[in-house]
Protein backbone atom coordinates (compact mmCIF):
# COMPACT_ATOMS: atom_id res chain seq x y z
CA UNK A 1 0.00 0.00 0.00
CA UNK A 2 2.85 2.34 0.88
CA UNK A 3 4.65 1.62 -2.40
CA UNK A 4 1.48 2.27 -4.38
CA UNK A 5 1.06 5.64 -2.67
CA UNK A 6 4.72 6.55 -3.23
CA UNK A 7 4.63 5.63 -6.92
CA UNK A 8 1.40 7.55 -7.45
CA UNK A 9 2.96 10.55 -5.76
CA UNK A 10 6.01 10.37 -8.05
CA UNK A 11 3.76 10.14 -11.09
CA UNK A 12 1.79 13.19 -10.01
CA UNK A 13 5.02 15.08 -9.36
CA UNK A 14 6.24 14.39 -12.87
CA UNK A 15 2.90 15.50 -14.30
CA UNK A 16 2.96 18.75 -12.29
CA UNK A 17 6.43 19.61 -13.66
CA UNK A 18 5.18 19.24 -17.22
CA UNK A 19 2.14 21.40 -16.49
CA UNK A 20 4.28 24.17 -14.97
CA UNK A 21 6.58 24.22 -18.01
CA UNK A 22 3.64 24.42 -20.41
CA UNK A 23 2.01 27.23 -18.43
CA UNK A 24 5.23 29.23 -18.33
CA UNK A 25 5.86 29.00 -22.06
CA UNK A 26 2.30 29.99 -22.95
CA UNK A 27 2.27 32.88 -20.50
CA UNK A 28 5.66 34.06 -21.74
CA UNK A 29 4.28 34.29 -25.28
CA UNK A 30 1.24 36.23 -24.09
CA UNK A 31 3.40 38.60 -22.05
CA UNK A 32 6.26 39.61 -24.31
CA UNK A 33 4.49 40.68 -27.49
CA UNK A 34 2.32 43.82 -27.76
CA UNK A 35 -0.06 42.06 -30.18
CA UNK A 36 -0.56 39.13 -27.80
CA UNK A 37 -4.04 40.12 -26.63
CA UNK A 38 -5.31 40.25 -30.21
CA UNK A 39 -3.72 36.87 -30.97
CA UNK A 40 -4.85 35.11 -27.79
CA UNK A 41 -6.07 31.59 -28.44
CA UNK A 42 -9.56 32.51 -27.26
CA UNK A 43 -10.07 35.59 -29.44
CA UNK A 44 -12.69 35.16 -32.19
CA UNK A 45 -11.58 36.72 -35.46
CA UNK A 46 -13.61 39.29 -37.34
CA UNK A 47 -15.15 38.35 -40.69
CA UNK A 48 -12.52 37.45 -43.36
CA UNK A 49 -9.65 37.79 -40.89
CA UNK A 50 -7.13 34.93 -40.99
CA UNK A 51 -4.89 33.45 -38.34
CA UNK A 52 -2.08 30.91 -38.67
CA UNK A 53 -0.22 29.54 -35.65
CA UNK A 54 2.70 27.17 -35.35
CA UNK A 55 4.04 25.53 -32.19
CA UNK A 56 7.15 23.36 -32.06
CA UNK A 57 8.63 21.46 -29.12
CA UNK A 58 11.32 18.90 -28.29
CA UNK A 59 10.95 16.41 -25.46
CA UNK A 60 13.44 13.74 -24.42
CA UNK A 61 13.47 10.98 -21.79
CA UNK A 62 15.70 8.18 -20.52
CA UNK A 63 13.39 6.92 -17.76
CA UNK A 64 9.71 6.02 -17.64
CA UNK A 65 7.06 4.41 -15.43
CA UNK A 66 5.95 0.83 -15.91
CA UNK A 67 2.38 -0.48 -15.57
CA UNK A 68 2.76 -0.74 -11.77
CA UNK A 69 3.89 2.88 -11.45
CA UNK A 70 7.54 2.07 -10.74
CA UNK A 71 10.22 4.28 -12.26
CA UNK A 72 12.49 2.35 -14.64
CA UNK A 73 15.63 3.14 -16.63
CA UNK A 74 14.97 2.49 -20.31
CA UNK A 75 18.67 2.18 -21.15
CA UNK A 76 18.25 4.52 -24.10
CA UNK A 77 17.20 8.08 -24.91
CA UNK A 78 13.92 8.67 -26.72
CA UNK A 79 13.49 12.15 -28.18
CA UNK A 80 10.33 13.63 -29.70
CA UNK A 81 9.95 16.58 -32.05
CA UNK A 82 6.34 17.77 -32.26
CA UNK A 83 4.95 20.44 -34.59
CA UNK A 84 1.39 21.75 -34.38
CA UNK A 85 -0.15 23.90 -37.13
CA UNK A 86 -3.45 25.77 -36.76
CA UNK A 87 -5.41 27.90 -39.24
CA UNK A 88 -8.58 29.93 -38.62
CA UNK A 89 -10.67 32.22 -40.81
CA UNK A 90 -13.55 34.43 -39.70
CA UNK A 91 -16.83 33.41 -41.34
CA UNK A 92 -18.63 36.11 -39.39
CA UNK A 93 -17.59 38.23 -36.41
CA UNK A 94 -19.01 35.48 -34.17
CA UNK A 95 -17.91 32.25 -35.92
CA UNK A 96 -14.50 31.04 -37.10
CA UNK A 97 -13.58 27.84 -38.90
CA UNK A 98 -10.30 26.25 -39.92
CA UNK A 99 -8.14 23.19 -39.68
CA UNK A 100 -5.20 21.88 -37.68
CA UNK A 101 -2.61 19.16 -38.19
CA UNK A 102 0.42 17.62 -36.49
CA UNK A 103 3.82 16.65 -37.89
CA UNK A 104 5.94 14.58 -35.51
CA UNK A 105 9.25 12.81 -35.31
CA UNK A 106 10.80 10.38 -32.81
CA UNK A 107 14.35 9.06 -32.44
CA UNK A 108 15.72 6.40 -30.09
CA UNK A 109 19.47 6.49 -29.47
CA UNK A 110 22.20 6.20 -26.82
CA UNK A 111 21.59 7.95 -23.50
CA UNK A 112 24.46 10.41 -24.13
CA UNK A 113 23.13 11.48 -27.54
CA UNK A 114 21.63 14.88 -28.28
CA UNK A 115 17.88 15.46 -28.01
CA UNK A 116 18.17 17.47 -31.25
CA UNK A 117 18.61 14.17 -33.10
CA UNK A 118 14.83 14.03 -33.08
CA UNK A 119 14.83 16.72 -35.77
CA UNK A 120 14.95 14.40 -38.76
CA UNK A 121 12.74 13.53 -41.73
CA UNK A 122 13.10 9.79 -42.25
CA UNK A 123 11.60 6.55 -40.94
CA UNK A 124 13.84 3.62 -40.05
CA UNK A 125 13.97 1.00 -37.31
CA UNK A 126 14.84 3.54 -34.60
CA UNK A 127 13.30 6.68 -36.12
CA UNK A 128 9.86 7.71 -37.32
CA UNK A 129 8.58 10.85 -39.03
CA UNK A 130 5.33 11.91 -40.60
CA UNK A 131 2.08 13.80 -40.74
CA UNK A 132 0.19 12.06 -37.92
CA UNK A 133 -3.22 13.75 -37.75
CA UNK A 134 -5.46 16.29 -39.50
CA UNK A 135 -8.91 17.68 -38.84
CA UNK A 136 -11.35 20.62 -38.79
CA UNK A 137 -11.82 23.11 -35.98
CA UNK A 138 -14.42 25.73 -35.10
CA UNK A 139 -14.49 28.65 -32.66
CA UNK A 140 -17.41 30.90 -31.79
CA UNK A 141 -18.82 33.41 -29.32
CA UNK A 142 -21.79 31.90 -27.42
CA UNK A 143 -22.90 35.37 -26.32
CA UNK A 144 -23.01 37.85 -29.19
CA UNK A 145 -22.08 40.99 -27.23
CA UNK A 146 -19.44 39.30 -25.05
CA UNK A 147 -16.01 39.36 -26.73
CA UNK A 148 -14.28 37.85 -23.70
CA UNK A 149 -16.00 34.43 -23.75
CA UNK A 150 -15.52 31.92 -26.55
CA UNK A 151 -15.79 28.19 -27.23
CA UNK A 152 -13.90 25.92 -29.62
CA UNK A 153 -14.12 22.34 -30.80
CA UNK A 154 -11.76 20.35 -33.00
CA UNK A 155 -11.65 16.83 -34.37
CA UNK A 156 -8.47 15.03 -35.50
CA UNK A 157 -8.18 11.88 -37.61
CA UNK A 158 -5.02 9.72 -37.45
CA UNK A 159 -3.33 9.55 -40.86
CA UNK A 160 -1.09 6.55 -40.22
CA UNK A 161 -1.56 3.06 -38.77
CA UNK A 162 0.29 1.73 -35.74
CA UNK A 163 1.31 5.19 -34.59
CA UNK A 164 1.90 3.92 -31.07
CA UNK A 165 4.20 1.15 -32.33
CA UNK A 166 2.40 -1.66 -30.50
CA UNK A 167 2.16 -3.84 -33.61
CA UNK A 168 5.57 -3.24 -35.17
CA UNK A 169 7.54 -2.62 -31.98
CA UNK A 170 8.86 0.65 -33.42
CA UNK A 171 9.10 3.87 -31.36
CA UNK A 172 5.88 5.57 -30.24
CA UNK A 173 5.05 8.50 -32.56
CA UNK A 174 1.47 9.47 -31.59
CA UNK A 175 -1.76 7.94 -30.31
CA UNK A 176 -3.80 5.80 -32.70
CA UNK A 177 -6.99 7.51 -31.65
CA UNK A 178 -9.49 9.84 -33.20
CA UNK A 179 -9.27 12.98 -31.04
CA UNK A 180 -12.07 15.28 -29.94
CA UNK A 181 -10.99 18.50 -28.21
CA UNK A 182 -13.25 21.15 -26.70
CA UNK A 183 -12.20 24.38 -25.01
CA UNK A 184 -13.76 27.26 -23.10
CA UNK A 185 -11.80 30.54 -23.11
CA UNK A 186 -12.34 33.61 -21.01
CA UNK A 187 -10.42 36.90 -21.03
CA UNK A 188 -10.91 39.43 -18.27
CA UNK A 189 -9.24 42.87 -18.40
CA UNK A 190 -8.27 44.05 -14.94
CA UNK A 191 -7.04 47.37 -16.36
CA UNK A 192 -5.37 48.71 -19.50
CA UNK A 193 -2.13 46.83 -18.75
CA UNK A 194 -3.22 43.56 -17.16
CA UNK A 195 -5.37 40.82 -18.65
CA UNK A 196 -6.46 37.53 -17.04
CA UNK A 197 -6.76 34.59 -19.40
CA UNK A 198 -8.52 31.35 -18.38
CA UNK A 199 -8.85 28.14 -20.39
CA UNK A 200 -10.48 24.81 -19.63
CA UNK A 201 -12.26 22.04 -21.51
CA UNK A 202 -11.88 18.36 -22.25
CA UNK A 203 -9.88 16.03 -24.52
CA UNK A 204 -11.18 12.63 -25.59
CA UNK A 205 -9.16 10.06 -27.54
CA UNK A 206 -10.95 7.09 -29.09
CA UNK A 207 -8.25 4.49 -29.70
CA UNK A 208 -8.51 2.67 -33.06
CA UNK A 209 -6.22 -0.17 -32.00
CA UNK A 210 -8.57 -3.14 -32.29
CA UNK A 211 -6.28 -5.48 -30.32
CA UNK A 212 -5.96 -3.33 -27.22
CA UNK A 213 -8.01 -0.11 -27.44
CA UNK A 214 -7.28 2.50 -24.79
CA UNK A 215 -9.73 5.39 -24.62
CA UNK A 216 -8.68 8.40 -22.57
CA UNK A 217 -10.36 11.51 -21.20
CA UNK A 218 -8.70 14.57 -19.68
CA UNK A 219 -9.68 18.06 -18.53
CA UNK A 220 -6.81 20.54 -18.96
CA UNK A 221 -7.03 23.84 -17.08
CA UNK A 222 -4.93 26.97 -17.67
CA UNK A 223 -4.88 30.24 -15.74
CA UNK A 224 -2.50 33.00 -16.72
CA UNK A 225 -2.26 36.72 -16.07
CA UNK A 226 -0.64 39.10 -18.54
CA UNK A 227 1.13 42.33 -17.73
CA UNK A 228 3.51 44.10 -20.08
CA UNK A 229 6.33 43.87 -17.53
CA UNK A 230 5.57 40.88 -15.34
CA UNK A 231 4.62 37.23 -15.55
CA UNK A 232 2.23 35.58 -13.10
CA UNK A 233 1.24 31.93 -12.89
CA UNK A 234 -1.69 30.52 -10.94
Amino acid sequence: MHNTYTNAKKTRGKMYKKIIICLYIKTLFITLFPFAHASNTGVVLEKDQKEFKFFSSIYTQTKAFDSSGSKIDEGKKTSYWSNYFSFYKGITSDINWGFQFNIKSVKTSATDSSALNAIQFSSQSDTRFGLTSFGPQFKWKPVEDNNDLSLSISFSVPLKTDLDGKVSGRPYLDSNGWKLNSRIYYNYSLNDAVNLFCETGFDYIFDTNANNPIHSFSTPVLFSSRSWNKIFLF
